[in-house]
Order: C-alpha cells, then structure tokens, then sequence
C-alpha cells in the first residue's frame, strides 16, 4: 500500500489521538524524499604501478548525459548514481571507466595505460608455478589499478602464464575445487615476471569470505 502526502495529513486532521505517531512518520518521509542521496568524491589518477599521475583533462559524464569538468584530488559533490569519468594525460592512452558513486566519501581512482609513442604499447607477461602441485586447479589474476581479471588452468606439474597483460601491480588467487586458497601480491615488467606460489605461505586476503 502506498500513501501520498496529502493521504498523510488527512489521517492527522481526522485522527486526533494518531497525531503523535503519524507526525513522526510525516517527518521521516519528508526527510526520505528530501534525501537524493549525496557523495563527497574525490577523482584520483594514477598509473597501473599505483603512482599518481598529474591529469591534463578530467571530465565526468553523468546517467543524464551532463557533463563536469573536475579538478584532480579536489574534492566534489555528486548525487548517487553511475558516472563516466575520462582522463587525458600526456604519454598516457586516454582513459575511460566507469563508477558507481554510492558512498558518503568515496574515490574514483583512473588507471592509465601507457601509450605507444611508436607503435602499440608495450605488454607484459607473467608465468608461475603452484606448489605442490596439484593443489589449485586454476589461477585468477586481478588489476590492482584498473579493471582487467582473467583466470587460466593450472597445467600439469602446477604451471600457469597469463600474457598479453598492461605492466603493473595484480593480485594472483589461487583457486581450488571448492573455493580460494590464498592470494599473492606481484609485478609485472617487461622483463618478464615469474612468481612461485607456495600454498602454505599464501595470504588469505580475497579468500578470507570463503573460511
């Protein structure tokens, strides 16, 4: 059942002895729809090491198709909702992601790719090794400052590589038959990037929700 406002304050001038009650209940649902839902956000550019970067252009695009101009690590308000926010900086491929702002304080942090000044950007790879072996049975690989995830299968003898990836900082988690083993911070370079992955030692991190 819904009631409207002028419902409500028919209920208040027909019954004397609800007043009380049905104030309360007026004033929280002015309040309910007075509230649009704000956020105090703060827009942070880095590089996919996690190194700030001083952005050119920050523009942020809203649901309704509006767009602001926004100034680096200087804080703004924005209603609840989805934005588009893209980056230019000098060096670096233009940027453009997508958030969803639903925090009091929140912030957007872009990742840059570095663009190829003669030809394509460079990528790396990363290859490892479970041990022991046979104890995972696929590896997911996370970036820590963008939006790229994949999984591969672990191979016999425990290997696994992931090419074809933006250099950078990555969570490695080691998957199971029933679930996260553990997690392993790494970085890839350009000279290639091998990680061992010992079970025993492994943090829990992402895998804490599955104990």
């Amino acid at each position: 059942m819904t009631f409207t406002l002028s419902d409500m304050r028919s209920i208040l001038s027909s019954r004397t002895n609800l007043r009380p009650c049905v104030s309360l209940l007026l004033v929280l649902c002015l309040a309910a729809l007075g509230d649009e839902g704000r956020a105090r956000v703060v827009v942070h550019v880095a590089d996919s090491y996690g190194n700030s970067v001083q952005a050119h252009m920050i523009t942020l695009a809203s649901e309704d198709g509006s767009k602001i101009d926004v100034k680096q690590d200087e804080e703004l308000e924005l209603k609840y909702g989805w934005y588009t926010a893209e980056v230019r900086v000098p060096g670096f491929s233009t940027a453009v992601e997508d958030f969803r702002v639903n925090e009091p304080d929140q912030v957007l942090t872009v990742a840059l790719k570095v663009g190829g000044i003669e030809g394509p950007a460079p990528v790396c790879s990363l290859d490892g090794r479970v041990l022991p072996a046979g104890g995972a049975v696929r590896i997911r690989i996370l970036q820590l400052f963008g939006t790229y995830g994949a999984d591969v299968p672990v191979l016999a003898g425990g290997t696994f590589r992931f090419e074809n990836l933006d250099c950078g900082e990555y969570m490695l988690i080691a998957m199971g038959p029933r679930g996260c083993l553990g997690t392993k911070m790494v970085r890839t370079t350009l000279k290639g990037t091998h990680v061992d992955m010992r079970l025993a030692d492994l943090g829990g991190g992402a895998c804490a929700a599955d104990k």
